[in-house]
């Protein structure tokens, strides 16, 4: 949803429940902490899907005001949260990233008629540490690895429309 509190300064919000779940998977691959002597073959039926949180929300504020000689100062700052989830494809225990936030930030200036624009944009500000997936590392089934997300970044734009 949003909500524009005035004519500088909006609001936007969104929330989202992701029951995803496997309905029918018993001959899944198995994790690497299962004993293969104990089972080739795992089921998946009725466990949240790989990769998939319950829990997603966002929020984002946006201001801008005219300042002198007709350019425009604008700034935002948006908050993504995403709620715990095992990014193993085979929901290895190993697997599960712990709920999270990210914080993303922007602030610039622009001419009135929005044909230039400098921004000053700042992505993951907190530098959140997460993992986006994982997987094994070895066939031997002894080392796991991970994928890790966005780092923070900060960008300098500057943008024209020709």
């Amino acid at each position: 949803g949003g909500y524009a509190a005035s004519p500088r300064l909006n609001l936007a919000f969104a929330y989202s429940f992701n029951r995803a779940i496997y309905k029918e998977f018993d001959k899944g691959p198995c994790a690497p902490e299962v004993d293969p002597a104990t089972a080739t073959v795992c089921s998946f039926t009725g466990k949240q899907l790989s990769g998939a949180p319950k829990h997603t929300a966002n929020i984002t504020i946006d201001f801008n005001s005219p300042l002198t000689h007709g350019y425009i100062g604008h700034t935002s700052l948006s908050e993504s949260y995403r709620s715990s989830a095992n990014v193993s494809a085979v929901l290895s225990d190993y697997g599960w990233q712990k709920a999270y936030s990210i914080v993303d930030a922007v602030i610039g200036v622009s001419t009135a008629n929005q044909r230039y624009d400098l921004s000053l944009i700042g992505k993951n500000v907190f530098d959140t540490k997460y993992i986006t997936l994982t997987g094994d590392g070895s066939s031997s089934k002894l080392l796991e690895t991970a994928a890790s997300g966005e780092r923070r970044s900060i960008n300098l734009v500057f943008r024209a429309k020709l």
